[in-house]
């Protein structure tokens, strides 16, 4: 998934009977396997093609319905019943534009974009709980089936994946059974697992997005709460002073200009990465107001107007130590 991931977990001093150090080695690696199974069904870099998104593709516009495993299918399957726009799982030919782009360090062609953007959209992509064997090629469905109905087409997870493997990780290790706690970190995408014995709060650094090497300050995290960070200083290049990002704006073809950064704090780890892409899209205000109706999550948002958006839920949970020239605004 492009990052580096590190599991770190402690025996609960506390506890009767602690772990073994083997019985602690076993469950992380169990935990790093359960990710790689959803790396394994998202990853569309992979040569290989044996991921899920690579099968989906090559049948692309071609009527056919390719069966996915069940971690690819629960996450189309969730994007699609959401329904936001603005959390397009089809980007795919517009990501490669942008990849080229990058890496070369020059926009690409407007007749580029577009042609990309014209293999785009959710309403080129359907979903099947129940395809038959015939229709799949003499193949059992596992999580279900999916249809590009475009040549050209591919998806890409990246807005969702990494926050529902991390999430499939902690699944693992609470399966376990031991007595541990500890901390999932997959490039910025956090859970915490467990109660620290102290009792004292988890903490991360708030990042400052115009220069990702310092801390703003540390978020207090609840225990088996998790955190996600969508940012315009990730995956960039410049072009005449402007920063173009790897967060694309399904309607535009383009970068998404309206924030720096968005930090997302929920309970489950699919619905902070979802989010953070969602409200890093919108204006500000209108993303905080959204925020402010969801009850499962709480954000921060780092505006390019200079302008730090904290919602209410989290105001009590942030120690501020450096806030730039930026202005913090609060519900």
């Amino acid at each position: 998934m492009g990052t580096m991931v590190s599991i770190e977990v402690h025996a609960d001093p506390k506890a009767d009977k602690a772990p073994t150090q083997n019985q602690l080695k076993e469950a992380v690696l169990a935990s790093f396997d359960r990710m790689e199974r959803v790396s394994a069904q998202t990853d569309r870099y992979e040569a290989s093609g044996a991921a899920d998104v690579q099968k989906v593709a090559a049948a692309a516009g071609t009527g056919r319905w390719t069966t996915v495993g069940d971690d690819l299918f629960y996450l189309t399957d969730q994007v699609q019943k959401r329904g936001n726009l603005l959390v397009d799982p089809t980007l795919g030919p517009l990501i490669d534009v942008w990849d080229i782009a990058r890496e070369t360090g020059t926009l690409p062609d407007p007749a580029a974009v577009a042609a990309a953007l014209a293999r785009t959209g959710m309403d080129k992509m359907a979903l099947n709980h129940e395809v038959p064997a015939e229709a799949a090629g003499g193949q059992s469905p596992n999580g279900g089936g999916i249809m590009l109905t475009e040549a050209g087409m591919s998806l890409d997870l990246g807005a969702v994946a990494k926050g529902y493997a991390v999430e499939k990780a902690w699944e693992s290790l609470q399966a376990s059974g031991l007595p541990i706690y500890g901390i999932i970190n997959a490039g910025g995408n956090i859970k915490t697992l467990g109660q620290k014995p102290d009792g004292t709060m988890w903490k991360i650094g708030i990042t400052d997005p115009t220069d990702k090497t310092r801390c703003m300050g540390n978020l207090l995290m609840l225990q088996g709460e998790a955190v996600a960070t969508s940012g315009d200083y990730q995956k960039y290049f410049e072009s005449e002073g402007i920063r173009y990002h790897h967060l694309l704006e399904p309607s535009t073809g383009y970068p998404g200009m309206e924030n720096h950064a968005v930090l997302v704090v929920a309970a489950n780890g699919f619905d902070t990465d979802y989010y953070s892409t969602l409200l890093f899209l919108l204006p500000s205000e209108e993303a905080l107001n959204l925020a402010e109706t969801l009850p499962e999550i709480e954000t921060i948002i780092v505006s390019r107007d200079n302008k730090i958006y904290v919602s209410s839920g989290l105001k009590s949970r942030i120690e501020w130590t450096y806030q730039g020239g930026f202005t913090l605004v609060t519900p």
